[in-house]
Formats: structure tokens, sequence, C-alpha cells
């Protein structure tokens, strides 16, 4: 066990609880090689048989896409760990000096171990350095209730109040937002005016789609190449008016489907045009050598600039139709179950009673916050001020 405690300083050996209280809550940070580590140190252990299915959470030891569930790895896991390193939280016990907090990641902890980590590296933001996640922040093993005590005091908002960035991470099981600390987290964002990005995975058809979009490109092309040399000059003109209805398509098209399509045959008669305006032009010149080589010159440049465009367009619309289904999907997870943060769920009546007092009247503006993410899977401070305007 000991092989995953990291190198810490003597100030760290001394106790997790005198730690935390010498150490800023808002500091109790992991770096992004930090979640790297975990995940193939939560994969090892579950090879060793140290981590095993429950009655609770049935997971498949074989998988690797989602894994066990967040409360399974912390009873299983984490908890034994920070427990040998001195009953310190996770974060803690990696950076025993303290991350100042500029990512807050905010979860269900009903996700599995793997989904939740890949999520969280694929929409890690590039200019956050240092997240704040409450299964890896707080201390496991210590009793931390006299510190939530007053929630906008808690290490939640006050690792919030640091951040930029307010990550949410969707679950296949329910919203997040029908738990109120998730909720409450959200009305704090809003608040203050923070960024809100929900995460997701990277898109798993992308290495397929990739090879069909090459395989396209390169079948126009060289269809385009063989019909210049036979001397289809009068179809040369008219593939701008074949090419354009599939460029409306491709950003019109309400459909996923529709839209791969115009793309993929987008992509291939766009590589057409491009060969034949490469190669036709070689004939022109040699069929017209005393004509003035200069407008076949100007005009070659002109028609080949214009399908290479079309080309780099259509492959990256298709990536981004990946990405924008991505997108879509952890939508429907965040929306799954959610009916608003006025029937959130939250386990300690004491709780639910002190958060539902700080949001007050402010439960509406939180909705339509979160409403917004759901849409456009991100919040911000002109998004919001758009909406109520």
């Amino acid at each position: 066990m000991s092989r995953w405690i990291c190198a810490r300083s003597s100030s760290a050996c001394s106790g997790g609880s005198e730690l935390h209280d010498k150490i800023s809550a808002d500091m109790w940070c992991v770096k992004r090689k930090d979640l790297v580590c975990l995940r193939h140190d939560v994969l090892k252990a579950i090879r060793e048989r140290r981590i095993m299915p429950t009655e609770q959470d049935e997971f498949d030891p074989r998988d690797t896409v989602y894994g066990p569930t967040i409360y399974t790895v912390n009873e299983q896991f984490i908890k034994p760990v920070t427990a040998l390193a001195g009953n310190m939280s996770w974060a803690m016990m990696k950076n025993p000096e303290g991350l100042k907090c500029d990512l807050f990641i905010t979860h269900a902890w009903q996700e599995g171990i793997f989904e939740f980590v890949d999520k969280v590296l694929y929409s890690w933001p590039r200019r956050a350095r240092y997240a704040w996640c409450c299964m890896l922040a707080n201390p496991q093993n210590l009793d931390i209730s006299h510190l939530i005590r007053t929630p906008i005091s808690s290490p939640f908002a006050l690792a919030l109040r640091s951040a930029t960035y307010l990550l949410v991470v969707p679950n296949r099981s329910t919203s997040i937002y029908t738990r109120l600390w998730c909720a409450y987290e959200a009305y704090l964002a809003y608040e203050w005016d923070r960024v809100i990005l929900t995460a997701s995975a990277r898109p798993t058809e992308v290495v397929s789609t990739a090879v069909i979009v090459l395989l396209c490109v390169a079948i126009g092309a060289l269809v385009g190449s063989v019909w210049s040399q036979w001397g289809a000059e009068f179809t040369f003109h008219a593939f701008p008016f074949t090419v354009y209805p599939l460029f409306f398509g491709s950003v019109f098209c309400c459909t996923c489907s529709g839209r791969s399509f115009c793309n993929l045959v987008g992509a291939s008669w766009s590589a057409r045009w491009l060969a034949m305006a490469l190669v036709f032009p070689c004939r022109l010149e040699y069929v017209m050598r005393q004509a003035d080589q200069h407008v076949v010159t100007t005009w070659r440049a002109t028609e080949a600039t214009s399908a290479l465009i079309l080309v780099l367009y259509f492959c990256t619309a298709e990536a981004d139709r990946l990405q924008h289904k991505a997108v879509r999907h952890e939508a429907e997870l965040l929306r799954k179950g959610f009916a608003g943060i006025d029937r959130a769920d939250c386990t300690n009546f004491e709780d639910a009673t002190r958060i539902r007092s700080e949001i007050g009247g402010r439960a509406r503006k939180v909705d339509a916050t979160v409403g917004q993410l759901i849409r456009a899977g991100m919040s911000t401070k002109r998004l919001r001020s758009a909406a109520e305007s």
C-alpha cells in the first residue's frame, strides 16, 4: 500500500488534521497529472483485487470505461491509502504545501471513477492549473462536519470563491443537480460570475470517423484526377453549384446524420474539385500554347484555393459534429431527473435548511443558469446577462 503514498514533507507526516488546519481549504488541490496517476493506481488496485464489487456497486472489474463508483473507490482505496499517510486528504498527500485553486470540479459521486477522470482530463480548461474536487480535497477519514456547518464558509465555498472555472461532471445515473450541495455550488457560481463548463468524454468515434473522412477525400481526389484526364471539361464549372448546397446543409441541417452526410459528401466532392483544379489547367495549358499563361495560372490558383478551403471546412465540420454530439449527450445526463433546485435532495436536514436559506428567492435564476448550461454546455456572465435581458 505504501507505494501509492507520495513523498511528503515532515509537516505533512505529523497528521492530516494539523495539516488541514494549517493549509487554507482553497489550496487542497490536485494537478492534472495527479488525476492521471489516480486512474492508473485505481486500475492497478482493481487488478490486484483490492477494489472489489459490492451489492451497491456491481461493477465489472474488466471495465476500463466507467469503473467502480466514486463511493466504492473512496471506501476501498482512498480511505485506506490516506489513513496510512496520516489521515490527510488525497490532495494534501500529493501536494502537502497546497496549490491555489483555479478550477472547481462538481460531481455527484455516482459516476464511475474512470468516467470521471477521463471527462475531467478531456475537458480541463487550458488556463487552469490546479483543481479542487471534494472527494480528493476533503480528508475522508476525518470528521469535517464543523467545516460545513455554515455553507458560505465551507471548504466548497472557499475553493469556489478562489476558482475561475466551475467544471460540471454529469453521470449516467441522474442529474447532479438533484443533489442540493451541487445546486448550491451552481448558486455560488452564478452569484460570483464564474465560468461554468460541462465536462464531456472524448468522442468514441474519433478514429473511425477520421478514417472515413480521409477515405472520402482520397476517393474524391482520385476521381477528380481521372475525370480531368478524360477531358470532362464541361462538368468542371458545375462543381461550385453542387458543393455549396452541401455547405449550407452542413451548416443548417438539424439532424446529426444529415450533417454527417453533408460533411462526408462535401469533403469528397471538394477534394474532387481540388484535384480537377490542379490537373485540368495542365491540360488547358498544353492545348492553349498561345494563350495568356498568366490568366490560366491565376484561374488555377483561385479554383484550387476555393476547393482546398471547402475540404478543410467539411473535415472540421465533421469533427465539430462529433463534439456537439458528445455535448448533447452530457446535456441529456444533466437534464435526467432535474426538476429545479427546490426539489434537490440533501442527506443532512440541517445542511438542507441552511443552504435553502442562503439561496432564498434566487432559486429561479439558478434554475435558469442550469438550464442554460444544459442547452449550451457552458454558462458565462455574458450569456447569463443576455438571457436575463
